[in-house]
């Protein structure tokens, strides 16, 4: 072999080293389920977690692996209800505001959702229910406590609505 073949095979080795050392810092991760994606990406965006998206890639770097199968694992516990009435909205991110729970912002296609999660089931029912009684307060200062029309300024949760009860 000569000099300037030699060079050449060391110049290619380190650039094929080099692209691997790269590649090797980065995971990807990648499902058909883009609801799944979409909030997995809302969620690393909330935590402050740096990813590109590509390709249908979500890459992350190995330094942060533990904090992205972190979010992962917490997308499968989410709770989330769906407000048609801006106010209740905004109470029901306040409630979890004030109690520092985490929570993502999701548009779906039927609407704007807010997933949280909760530390306990007890926990979880005191803001559904604070979150019911202000719609429903809400609802008699309007003038509007018609009980059939249950689907305006309730939440789609269904154990929320099973738990309201119409009138006083």
């Amino acid at each position: 072999m000569n000099k300037g073949t030699l060079t050449l095979v060391l110049i290619l080795s380190s650039l094929i080293i080099g692209c691997n050392i790269s590649v090797s810092d980065e995971r990807g991760f990648k499902t058909s389920n883009t609801e799944y994606m979409n909030n997995l990406m809302l969620l690393l965006d909330k935590r402050g977690i740096q990813y590109q998206y590509s390709g249908g890639y979500i890459r992350y770097k190995k330094k942060d692996e533990a904090e992205f199968k972190d979010a992962q694992e917490r997308l499968y516990s989410v709770k989330g209800a769906k407000f048609e009435e801006e106010e209740v909205r905004n109470y029901y991110r306040n409630l979890l505001d004030e109690e520092s729970i985490d929570y993502i912002i999701p548009q779906k296609d039927n609407g704007t959702w807010t997933l949280w999660w909760p530390d306990s089931e007890n926990q979880q029912r005191e803001i559904e229910l604070k979150t019911v009684e202000y719609a429903f307060s809400l609802r008699r200062t309007t003038g509007n406590d018609d009980c059939n029309n249950r689907s305006r300024d309730m939440p789609s949760n269904k154990s929320l609505q099973s738990t309201a009860e119409c009138g006083d």
